[in-house]
């Protein structure tokens, strides 16, 4: 007796209209944890610790939720669980039941791993998930420098500031080197954009690292967002400066066929004159 199964064009039709299901709600979520971070990191008021604890618990189970019902409609799973191998690292890794002991230096860069979970936010950056797919890093500079990328390249800026200060801050407080989320942030558009007035400096492994990170990502797109702008304005001088050439070219045709009427003109009076 054989068990009747989907046709693998119905299965495939079902995933993509699950996968496109959960596209907005996830990234809602993820949105959801720069705040859940932030209130777990910060504060020591218990009603907002129990409500981000929560909060997490939900965000962390959506996740599971999405996999899981993916990998049962996917149509090779094999294929699928090859390409959801960062879904699979946030699933295990960063699950709220887990915490590092505080006390332990060394091992509280894992704490960094709930910030995995911002990773999926790539769902907003389509543009960046082609270049990074075809790994032609040609295609990925045109598209990068087209009008309609500068949102995705300011977002991945405002990103990269957002999750490296509040991680530096997370690893860095302790140390007495920042005393806000707000030092942290400043910490991270500094360090992006190449400052370096270097009154917040790392002073822990752990925060050299992210130092590393936000300095090698941060002024990578920083200066993709500048060469954007820069192109934007190139654009725009061309755009004016074509309509300058048209605008002559018009008017240089119009005294031409003046002129032209007026030479009709002359050959018929001439006729006229010899009639």
């Amino acid at each position: 007796m054989q068990i009747a199964t989907a046709p693998p064009s119905s299965r495939q039709a079902a995933f993509e209209r699950v996968d496109h299901w959960f596209n907005w709600p996830i990234i809602v979520l993820t949105v959801a944890m720069i705040p859940v971070l932030v209130v777990q990191e910060t504060t020591k008021d218990p009603a907002l610790l129990q409500m981000a604890d929560v909060a997490n618990w939900i965000i962390w189970l959506a996740f599971v939720v999405e996999f899981a019902v993916k990998f049962a409609l996917a149509p090779q799973r094999g294929t699928f669980l090859r390409s959801a191998w960062l879904e699979i690292l946030i699933i295990v890794l960063t699950p709220p039941f887990l915490s590092v002991p505080e006390t332990v230096e060394g091992v509280r860069l894992l704490r960094l791993g709930r910030l995995s979970r911002l990773t999926r936010l790539s769902r907003l950056l389509p543009l960046l998930r082609i270049a990074l797919l075809t790994s032609l890093a040609t295609r990925f500079l045109k598209r990068a420098l087209s009008p309609t990328a500068f949102p995705y390249v300011a977002l991945v800026v405002a990103m990269v500031a957002v999750v490296g200060g509040a991680g530096f801050f997370m690893l860095e407080q302790e140390s007495g080197s920042v005393h806000t989320l707000g030092d942290g942030l400043w910490w991270a558009v500094v360090t992006m954009f190449t400052v370096g007035y270097g009154d917040i400096v790392p002073r822990t492994a752990a925060g050299r690292i992210v130092g590393v990170l936000v300095m090698v990502i941060g002024i990578s797109f920083i200066s993709l967002l500048t060469a954007n702008i820069a192109a934007t304005f190139f654009r725009a001088q061309q755009a004016q400066a074509r309509e300058t050439m048209v605008d002559k070219v018009d008017e240089l045709t119009r005294k031409v066929d003046e002129l032209m009427e007026m030479v009709r003109k002359l050959e018929n009076s001439r006729r006229e004159d010899k009639e």
